[in-house]
């Protein structure tokens, strides 16, 4: 009796184990092992590009898991100036390209981000088809939010592109500003809402002319709740009178100069607004700021004087960034800016080193009491420390212009912290440390240099070579947010083992430079130090 009941236990005992290692599996295996799929690598591939016209071409690919995307292409493989995104978190992605050129090589590269991992797959190429472009209204010209494109490596040319550059905004269905009833009052003016925020951006593109009716609906897949921003340089003839035509359904507002001119602000059906302008002769500076946010259509149109020309000036470019362009691509060319009436503006002013674009134009020259420090005021409204008197003479500048300010208003221009040589093509990031002796960092590829929200092509300061050699070459990074210090030597970067290795080896904590993940990521892992 007691050998059959010993039996029975062992077979109940065993029954019990097998369950409660099934249970163990299902509940106590699984959950961690999704856990680290999630946390595995984003892997992107079966890469394709097809549809390959002499203008666009379709890129497609798949993630291991659902992911956000994004193209950064160009004609030149170290230095991907465009990029679009995609506006979904899925697996399988596809992009179309438009407004490219026929019979052109382009490079490009994929990245996928679901907010827990990176994805970035290698740089490849396809070439476009021979023939000619044809004259579509609008094409892709994606630099996204930011770009300046008025740069050697990606410029716009007032003798040849003309349109307005616009960068096209989706807003969630859910945002707190759709939706609203119909007449609703409405203060805010263009870019103090916040529906032209990058988290929005969809795409950009160059428009040659916005007169696009009452059934807009530029978004892909999207009926309404839009926004769009566009931008131009617009050339006056002569000083007189012009006139315009401005419609929309639903808010509008028009700027010259920085200065409102129409303000057709609220939900409304169409409406439209006819003015006349005074204006000098020379180039201004107009923006247009557009949303569509309740349902029952979207309406836009602007209509110019005729007499009139637009050429697209992409977000962080200033007029002179793009005459100073054109005058690199045309021997001949010359142009100036004009002025909108009661703007505050002096037509006698010049740049102080003269019409030479070979280095950022400069337009004052400002030293406080308390410093003996010389700044140049740049046509990008930034500030830029001059490191000498031989610098100072090698940009051509007079010292009796020099002109004492208080602090305040020194310091109420950002320091140039983007700069480049003249003639080569590499952007380094200024890290300011005490006493202006501040680290220069590489930044290497188009990628990473858009990976930092602030970074606008427009504003990187072309300087001499005797301000350059005056910043060493910084050789401490580490990622914001995190701990790990890394030693770089060309594209090689080393993580410090520990406290007590980075202090060993002679460093300072304020010769560090914090970087973006995807900056980091673009160095070689080396041994840990």
């Amino acid at each position: 009796m007691n050998k059959i009941m010993t039996k029975k236990s062992i077979n109940l005992a065993k029954k019990v184990i097998c369950w409660q290692l099934v249970i163990f599996v299902l509940f106590g295996f699984l959950a961690p092992i999704n856990e680290v799929n999630a946390l595995e690598p984003l892997v992107i591939s079966n890469v394709l590009v097809t549809n390959v016209t002499n203008s666009n071409a379709t890129i497609s690919w798949q993630t291991n898991r659902a992911a956000y995307g994004r193209v950064d292409y160009g004609i030149v493989a170290n230095s991907l100036q465009w990029y679009l995104v995609t506006s979904q978190k899925l697996s399988q992605q596809s992009i179309t390209v438009f407004g490219l050129s026929a019979s052109t090589d382009y490079y490009f590269r994929l990245m996928a981000n679901d907010d827990i991992s990176n994805g970035i797959s290698s740089i490849m190429s396809f070439k476009t088809a021979a023939g000619t472009n044809a004259g579509n209204t609008n094409y892709n010209y994606n630099a996204g939010a930011g770009a300046c494109l008025a740069d050697p490596s990606m410029g716009i040319d007032i003798t040849k592109h003309v349109g307005y550059f616009g960068l096209y905004y989706s807003l969630p269905d859910n945002h707190p500003d759709v939706e609203l009833p119909a007449g609703s009052a409405w203060t805010k003016v263009g870019r103090q809402n916040d529906w032209y925020n990058a988290n929005y951006l969809s795409f950009s593109r160059i428009d040659k002319q916005l007169n696009f009716g009452d059934n807009f609906f530029p978004i892909p897949g999207k009926s309404n709740h839009f926004a769009v921003n566009w931008r131009a340089v617009m050339l006056v003839p002569e000083n007189g009178n012009y006139t315009y035509s401005l419609t929309s359904d639903d808010d509008s507002w028009l700027l010259i100069d920085d200065q409102l001119v129409s303000n057709l602000g609220g939900l409304h059906p169409a409406k439209t607004e006819n003015r006349t302008v005074q204006l000098t002769a020379g180039y201004h500076k107009l923006e247009i700021f557009y949303a569509d946010r309740r349902h029952y259509g979207a309406t836009f149109r602007f209509i110019p004087d005729s007499r009139l020309k637009f050429n697209p000036m992409p977000d962080g470019c200033s007029i002179q960034n793009i005459i100073d362009y054109s005058h690199l691509q045309n021997s001949g060319y010359t142009g100036n800016t004009g002025q909108v009436a009661g703007a505050e503006y002096d037509p006698n002013s010049v740049y102080l080193n003269g019409p030479n674009p070979k280095y950022t134009l400069m337009k004052a020259l400002y030293k406080t009491n308390d410093s003996p420090d010389v700044w140049a005021i740049l046509a990008t409204n930034q500030r830029l420390y001059i490191t000498s008197p031989a610098s100072f003479n090698e940009y051509g500048l007079n010292w009796n212009k020099i002109k004492t300010v208080s602090r305040k208003t020194l310091e109420s221009y950002p320091v140039a912290s983007l700069v480049k040589l003249p003639d080569n093509p590499e952007v380094y990031y200024l890290h300011q440390r005490a006493e202006k002796r501040w680290l220069k960092l590489l930044i290497p590829t188009g990628t990473v240099f858009v990976s930092y929200p602030g970074n606008y092509w427009g504003n990187v300061a072309r300087i001499n070579s005797l301000d350059y050699a005056q910043y060493p070459t910084a050789t401490l990074i580490k990622v914001s947010g995190k701990s790990t210090i890394y030693n770089i030597s060309g594209n090689t970067k080393r993580p410090y083992s520990s406290d007590a290795a980075f202090r060993g080896a002679g460093n300072n904590w304020a010769d560090i430079s914090p970087v973006s993940q995807i900056h980091a990521d673009s160095y070689l892992d080396g041994p840990a130090i």
